[in-house]
């Protein structure tokens, strides 16, 4: 029964980072609408982009491919939004 309520648990763990990371994107695509926008979210995505990361991979261990999958094309669609330069600056682990 215990390892039945730890699994539930989890599985409410990963269903609220999810409803988080659906959140983020969705500010995220309000901000990139202006310049201001654009520049706080490079900054902010050059901090968590390691974290995202994590994320994806944390649900794909835990057998949620799809939603992994999803959340892996939103990022990109909002990655493609900064220069290739950029991109590449966020990927690079911080100091």
């Amino acid at each position: 029964m215990e390892s039945g309520q730890a699994w539930h648990k989890e599985k409410i763990h990963l269903n609220n980072k999810i409803k988080d990371a659906e959140l983020k994107i969705e500010n995220t695509e309000l901000l990139l609408q202006n310049s201001e926008g654009r520049q706080q979210l490079f900054h902010y995505y050059q901090q968590q982009h390691q974290n995202r990361r994590k994320l994806i991979d944390l649900l794909e261990e835990n057998d949620l491919k799809n939603k992994a999958a999803e959340l892996r094309v939103r990022y990109k669609d909002i990655l493609k939004e900064f220069s290739l330069t950029e991109v590449r600056k966020m990927e690079q682990p911080q100091r």
